[in-house]
């Protein structure tokens, strides 16, 4: 009885709190969400413990009245060992194809190649297809489909090396060709890194991140918000708007920018101006940037049921709201949690559950902000996360609970058995598996990008090409220069 309850227990619990995780993956295929990879630990000042979990929730069945809902998250089965080895995967690029598939392409630890780099889910049937090596494969980048049948990456580290990818679109049309889109007039001279992208109609901006040169004493080479590069997948026209505001946003990177349906506002959401792999998050962590009049608004969401400032979470559009799932917060501590924010007035975005004023741009009026427990010097969390909260408590209740049910069936039966001994189960805390801080180098030999050219290839996966680009070093936060050679300019066609 007492194993069949301590099952039970551990049943309960499990259903209830995941793990906390950043720089996981996260895509929605209908009303799920499906979520893949990311770090489950953080010591040492840098992120440990990566997963290949796959877990999803039904966002229509979770109660939004809240903005912090309890979905019901539940495990999705691992491929067939004769199919392809889910890998652990984190910062890197995935997007939704269809209503039934969604696709990923690179992550993984620095040195730590990856078997299958690129790989579509199928919701329908519940398997994974494995795509032919592509030319080259990024972490820290960024990826998105203009349909069904057609990917574009930028940016990142190439082939799980902390080099840089060469400054030229990545395009899969599928089932399998890869094309090396080489940068034309007005393209960026330089790739970036820890971007965001979104797309709207055929045009795709790109919003902030690193570029990739040399830091000097670990300063980055940072891009500035204002500076909004865009790329038409129709014209192969490469451009950029120079944005606007009263305010001037914190340059960033692991931020999310999710375009809300209907409108031509984007929502920029948390990041963090620092070089490290585990790095505090900025205050300043919620605009709204206008694809139409490209000006900012900085957005004040302080509230008792914030999500705060964040790095490495993902964010989903979902009506007329947007999931915050998981992420790294301003107290150190990776988060299991989920926040919703509604959008229903795009240039106002607010909590759910809250009221909208006039005087703060639709969020709480209160500009404070909570007080922050900085990290242990170790750099692990300085606390107990969220999730593993709420699980203890689950825990506890359902304990409690069921130990009352067990004292009345003894005492009905009058049964004088010595009461056997119960723990019930605590989560570890999150950093429970200190993994060896990762040695950062370059791999020899990498080839030139010049020898990479505008092609379309079905590429052979018996055949390594990592092409690394070299740059000079230029000085950290000048990003004028590098990208003073670029259009100022709007897209063409109908935007």
């Amino acid at each position: 009885m007492f194993v069949l309850v301590f099952c039970l227990l551990f049943y309960i619990h499990s259903a209830l709190a995941i793990p906390g995780r950043v720089l996981q993956g996260c895509a929605a295929l209908g009303t799920n969400v499906y979520c893949y990879g990311g770090y489950l630990s953080a010591a040492g000042g840098v992120f440990t413990n990566d997963t290949n979990d796959h877990i999803t929730f039904d966002m229509s069945q979770t109660d939004v009245s809240t903005a912090t809902p309890s979905p019901a998250w539940s495990s999705v089965p691992a491929p067939p060992a004769t199919s392809i080895t889910l890998e652990r995967r984190t910062a890197y690029e995935i997007t939704t194809l269809d209503s039934n598939r969604y696709m990923v392409l690179g992550g993984g630890h620095f040195n730590s190649a990856l078997l299958t780099p690129g790989a579509i889910f199928d919701a329908t049937s519940k398997t994974w297809t494995g795509l032919t090596n592509p030319p080259y494969y990024m972490s820290e980048g960024a990826m998105i489909a203009s349909d069904a049948n057609t990917v574009w990456a930028y940016g990142g580290k190439i082939n799980s090396t902390p080099d840089a990818t060469p400054n030229s679109m990545l395009k899969l049309t599928l089932p399998n060709t890869w094309t090396v889109v080489d940068g034309r007039q007005f393209a960026p001279t330089i790739s970036r890194y820890g971007h965001a992208m979104i797309i709207r109609k055929e045009t795709i901006y790109f919003f902030g991140g690193f570029l990739s040169l040399p830091e000097i004493n670990l300063q980055p080479n940072v891009i500035g918000l204002f500076n909004v590069s865009w790329y038409n997948t129709i014209t192969d026209q490469w451009g950029m708007d120079v944005g606007s505001g009263t305010s001037n946003p914190t340059p960033r990177k692991y931020h999310t920018a999710t375009l809300i349906e209907g409108s031509s506002k984007v929502l920029i959401y948390g990041g963090t101006n620092v070089a490290n792999l585990q790095a505090l998050p900025i205050q300043d962590y919620c605009y709204i940037y206008d694809l139409d009049t490209h000006a900012y608004s900085q957005i004040n969401m302080t509230s008792s049921n914030s999500a705060g400032p964040r790095i490495g979470h993902s964010a989903i559009p979902y009506k007329q709201n947007i999931f915050l799932l998981f992420g790294y917060d301003i107290n150190g501590n990776i988060q299991s949690d989920t926040h919703v924010i509604d959008v229903s007035v795009p240039e106002a975005p607010i909590w759910v559950g809250q009221t909208r004023n006039s005087g703060n741009n639709g969020g709480n009026s209160s500009n404070g902000t909570s007080p922050v427990t900085p990290p242990s010097a170790d750099g692990s969390s300085g606390g107990i996360g969220a999730g593993a909260i709420a699980g203890i408590v689950v825990g506890v209740v359902a304990a409690a609970a069921i130990a009352g049910v067990l004292v009345f069936m003894i005492r009905r039966k009058k049964q004088n058995r010595p009461q056997n001994p119960f723990d019930y189960y605590v989560p570890p805390p999150q950093d429970f598996n200190m993994d060896v801080t990762p040695t950062m180098f370059a791999e020899n030999g990498n080839a030139s990008t010049n020898n990479i050219k505008q092609h379309e290839m079905t590429a052979d996966p018996s055949v390594s090409q990592d092409p690394v680009p070299t740059y000079p070093v230029s000085k950290p936060h000048d990003e004028h220069t590098m990208l003073k050679e670029m259009a100022s300019v709007k897209p063409s066609g109908n935007e």
